[in-house]
């Protein structure tokens, strides 16, 4: 492959032919360290979007971070830890320059043999994107823990899930994708949905936005739904009573785009998602006394600015100590 930052450049401004979109999908797949440095020049490149709509300067702002000896290699700090057996590479922490500060990957690789398995995990407030060896992507939302073979392609593609990511599936009709969760599995050839389905979580969500799934029940491996687009299967993990509905399916998964959407949340569905998004411990004082159903939408508002929103609909008091977050209702 050529110069892959000649490459990235022109793939970022939409100027790559087939053969170099496939030499970029295969050198990002041929280390994470390549597919962590394609991401960071993807920020930067999104980042020079709003001072620049001229793809020309686009360029050269990228190609200059790149020239004024900005080594994205040395920026990506990888702290790496040995059990006591010294076989496997315990959770890494990735982080980001100034640009992406906030986003921690958790990254454990066990791939001393073909049955051990590749983690992604990401702590509390934080996301992380990852490529998979077949070209799939997928958004890991905060708390989250995606697993996968060391063998993964080789003869089925198969991922287990904690907590929710959204997956955009490659497309390959001779292999299924498929995504275990505790309770379900979901099968794809190539599409894109969202699956929510955090252990301590009374509810699961499956949300179709493209293509076509099937949904089947761990325990018995019936079919609990064949989903279409615009569909969202709810399963209520206290019972595993189920109810597909139609909906719009974008608010689900638009969390990847570090928004985060209220809607018709209650105050311990609204207390999970502050705590998952702002990386908190929140504790609600008589919480319970309080039916009160929550809209709204949070993009860059610190959490401070998310508490007076709330104080705003409901009258409330609150203290923040480090990590820890105290409300009362007034």
């Amino acid at each position: 492959m050529r110069d892959p930052y000649v490459i990235i450049t022109a793939f970022l401004a939409g100027e790559t032919t087939d053969e170099e979109n496939r030499e970029l999908v295969s050198w990002r797949c041929k280390s994470d360290e390549n597919n962590m440095l394609f991401l960071q020049l993807k920020e930067l490149w999104q980042i020079s979007e709003a001072k620049s709509g001229n793809i020309d300067h686009r360029k050269q702002i990228l190609r200059s971070r790149i020239e004024n000896g900005i080594n994205l290699k040395k920026q990506l700090i990888l702290q790496r830890k040995l059990n006591v057996y010294k076989a496997y590479f315990a959770a890494a922490v990735i982080v980001f320059f100034a640009i992406l500060a906030g986003l921690y990957l958790f990254y454990a690789p066990q791939k001393k043999g073909a049955d051990q398995d590749v983690i992604f995990k990401t702590p509390s407030g934080q996301k992380a994107e990852i490529v998979l060896p077949d070209g799939t992507h997928i958004w890991l939302n905060s708390e989250s823990v995606i697993s996968y073979s060391a063998d993964y392609n080789k003869n089925k593609r198969k991922v287990n899930l904690v907590g929710e990511a959204f997956f955009d599936v490659a497309a390959d009709k001779e292999n299924l994708f498929e995504v275990y969760t505790e309770n379900v599995c979901v099968r794809a050839y190539g599409t894109s949905f969202n699956v929510k389905a955090y252990k301590e979580d009374d509810r699961s969500d499956i949300s179709l936005l493209e293509g076509q799934i099937d949904v089947i029940c761990n325990a018995n491996r019936s079919i609990i739904a064949d989903m279409k687009p615009n569909q969202r299967l709810q399963i209520d993990l206290n019972n595993m009573k189920y109810e597909l509905i139609h909906c719009n399916t974008m608010v689900d998964a638009i969390w990847r785009y570090r928004c985060l959407k209220i809607e018709r949340e209650t105050v311990p569905s609204l207390v999970k998602k502050m705590e998952r998004w702002y990386g908190v411990d929140i504790d609600w004082k008589d919480s319970d006394k309080n039916t009160f159903l929550y809209w709204m939408t949070i993009k860059t508002e610190s959490l401070t600015e998310m508490l007076e929103l709330i104080n705003k609909i409901t009258p409330i008091e609150y203290s923040i100590n480090g990590e820890e977050v105290i409300m009362r209702n007034k």
